[in-house]
């Protein structure tokens, strides 16, 4: 989600854009986490906006019997828990049903070089976490969409299905810009993307990681002194209409200079030991977000994040050489 988006582009070549799916965050990228949002008419491109976040998952058939193509082109960041990519698992399933097209326009990013984490059971799959595969699973869009086709993991795959692959000069940092192209309002830096992966379990627990502060996904908190001495107030902003502990002062880490790449449970066995009461400290959605009540179950049991970590390797050796059919790009490199 940059500057300039590709509807703008498309409507200047004379394409007759239909309309426009949204995922989690809108389709200019300001919506909070987990809000639902209402269809609208797009004041700028004056085409009609039809969220895909809440009741609603994927276009509907009345929608796709609109269309020739459907075109899928956002900003991801590599995490099975984003939402971006369940979303793409319901469009895919809405045009191979309507038997109509679908493109992705791909791109490399943030996260899209690591495996890590642990692999989704079966019985946590809901909207964070789809299909078994890790936290981090190091593929594009386009490499994650032939997956889903390739490991026959969708109910009604596309029989016209196109990765219109992205160009990279040679040696390009497998990066992008947060400060240009911020996926979502609460990543805004690459350092709040980086961390991402690790923090949002956090989501599960009485840690806020920022959001309504200037540093989303950089900094760890509650209303606790001896939590950290670092402080920080969240307070209500784009992005985070109605932040965790609005308007109180939390005490934790800043980890905004922290070099931190991949997914690690580091910093929430460190939260875990500071907080003082240890029984109300796992929420049930951090099992959602994981993929497996195994790391609550071993944290609680006093395994060392180290040892946690090293349990996942069988799975991740497993997942990798299913993921190695569908690599699209630097294939000699992973």
């Amino acid at each position: 989600m940059g500057n300039r988006y590709l509807v703008d582009v498309l409507q200047e070549k004379g394409l007759n854009l239909v309309l426009l799916f949204t995922p989690e965050h809108g389709f200019r990228g300001t919506a909070d986490a987990g809000e639902n949002l209402e269809s609208y008419t797009d004041p700028i491109s004056r085409i009609r906006v039809v969220s895909l976040y809440g009741k609603q998952k994927g276009p509907t058939e009345s929608q796709m019997d609109s269309l020739d193509v459907l075109i899928y082109d956002l900003e991801d960041v590599g995490c099975r828990f984003y939402t971006y990519i369940s979303t793409l698992e319901y469009c895919l399933n809405a045009a191979g049903k309507a038997k109509k097209s679908f493109w992705v326009l791909d791109r490399l990013g943030y996260n899209k070089t690591f495996v890590a984490g642990p692999v989704l059971e079966e019985r946590y799959k809901t909207f964070v976490g789809m299909q078994p595969i890790p936290v981090l699973y190091g593929m594009t869009p386009g490499e994650y969409a032939q997956m889903l086709i390739g490991e026959n993991w969708l109910k009604t795959p596309p029989t016209n299905f196109k990765v219109v692959e992205g160009t990279y000069p040679k040696g390009l940092k497998k990066k992008f810009d947060a400060n240009n192209v911020a996926p979502s309002p609460n990543l805004k830096t690459n350092q709040a993307i980086a961390l991402y992966p690790s923090l949002c379990l956090f989501e599960g627990t009485p840690v806020s990681v920022g959001r309504g502060t200037a540093s989303p996904f950089e900094v760890l908190g509650c209303p606790i002194p001896t939590m950290g001495f670092y402080t920080f107030t969240p307070m209500p902003t784009t992005g985070a209409k109605d932040p965790m502990y609005k308007n109180q002062l939390c005490y934790g880490i800043d980890l905004s200079k922290e070099k931190q790449e991949g997914f690690t449970l580091k910093y929430l066995a460190q939260m875990y030991r500071l907080y003082p009461d240890k029984g109300r400290f796992f929420r049930s959605f951090l099992d959602r977000l994981a993929g497996t009540a195994t790391i609550r179950e071993q944290i609680l049991v006093g395994k060392s994040y180290q040892e946690i970590e090293k349990s996942w390797e069988p799975a991740l050796l497993q997942f990798k050489s299913i993921r190695k059919k569908y690599l699209l790009y630097y294939k000699n490199e992973r």
